[in-house]
């Protein structure tokens, strides 16, 4: 009936062959800080055991820890870990390890109980699965990692927050189906359908210049704020499913595709101070934008900026040559500036509304 034990300066423990529970079954704490190994099953069904002092343990043996009542798996340590060895240990909560493999699966099989994860890793392997090892994970720490594997988070529907470091890769389909509110990481590359079905209202991504596939999926269309301070480059359509998107910040980007707005309704906001042109139908139909400053663009594409009924401001004195075709539906536009403009085309008596007309360049009114 012992139930506590307390080996101080204890290096070595000899296990029976099936484990500590064929004798002692009632063993809720075993103290030994100096114990570097554990053997196959050394706390094997040892269902009481919460307690332990294994602070320099590097190696953990198969089953070693399987259905035992640690709310805690921490080994700060660890370097090999068998296969089972902290199975079924429905009762922790955290779980604090430097190392993790491909087949960690089966090491924390049943560990339904942990809501916190924390691994001191910079490369997490390929066909990881978090899911399949805490089905109900939360919160997930790794703040030395660079890269993330393929499907690593995909379907951890209650992960709501990450730690994680500045990241080279987000693999494809890394956090489809995850529960992210905010969509926030340093990354340089980002795989496709990487935020798929998650319900985020914000996106923060620093240092990803370029964005050549789907990578939001269906979260487009709860997503309402998007900032990128490094995106250069992206196709066409890439934001034609943001249907609820109201201000995007796009410090970085130097040319705006065709249609890349293209009936945006609730786009209010836009911030893209490095913009050299604005491509064809850009901005049609946003009827909510009801300022526009892109003082640096160059050149601006047919139908850019189409029946923007809210339209009130535009300015854009870099421009020295447009046609007001641009402003087609602008039924409320009353200020224009274009401070670079060359030649005045008559087609600009056609906007009813305007007001206040800034043009400093022009030498000679048709």
């Amino acid at each position: 009936h012992l139930s506590y034990f307390t080996f101080n300066n204890a290096t070595e423990l000899i296990f029976p062959e099936n484990g500590l529970a064929s004798l002692y079954p009632s063993l809720k704490s075993l103290k030994a800080s100096k114990i570097t190994e554990l053997p196959d099953y050394a706390f094997d069904g040892c269902v009481d055991l919460t307690t332990h002092s294994f602070t320099e343990l590097t190696s953990v043996g198969k089953y070693a820890f399987r259905g035992t009542a640690l709310t805690e798996i921490n080994f700060s340590k660890l370097k090999t870990v068998g296969e089972g060895a902290f199975s079924k240990i429905t009762a922790a909560k955290t779980v604090v390890l430097p190392v993790i493999s491909s087949n960690s699966t089966s090491k924390f099989e049943g560990c339904t109980g942990v809501t916190e994860a924390r691994f001191n890793l910079k490369n997490f392997p390929s066909g990881i699965s978090v899911k399949k090892m805490f089905p109900n994970i939360k919160t997930f720490y790794a703040p030395k990692a660079t890269e993330i594997p393929a499907e690593m988070f995909k379907d951890c529907t209650n992960l709501s927050s990450t730690s994680l470091g500045s990241l080279y890769v987000i693999g494809a389909r890394a956090f489809q189906n995850c529960a992210r509110n905010t969509i926030n990481f340093y990354a340089d590359t980002i795989g496709e359908y990487a935020f798929d079905v998650n319900p985020a209202t914000e996106v923060q991504l620093d240092y990803i210049e370029t964005i050549d596939c789907d990578i939001f999926g269906s979260s487009a269309s709860t997503i309402q704020y998007v900032y990128m301070d490094m995106l250069k480059d992206f196709g066409n359509n890439t934001f034609r499913n943001f249907t609820t998107l109201s201000t995007i910040e796009l410090d970085s980007l130097v040319n705006v595709p065709n249609n890349c707005f293209y009936g945006l309704k609730n786009l209010k906001n836009v911030t893209i101070p490095q913009a050299q042109s604005i491509g064809d139908k850009a901005f049609y139909n946003c009827t909510e934008l009801s300022i526009i400053g892109i003082d640096s663009a160059k050149s601006i594409g047919a139908n850019a900026f189409y029946n923007c009924i809210g339209l009130n401001e535009f300015y854009a004195d870099g421009i020295e040559e447009v046609d007001a075709s641009i402003f087609d539906g602008c039924t409320n536009l009353y200020v224009v500036s274009l401070n670079s403009l060359k030649e005045l085309p008559s087609t600009f008596g056609n906007i009813k509304s305007l007001e206040v007309f800034y043009a400093n360049s022009v030498k000679e009114v048709p």
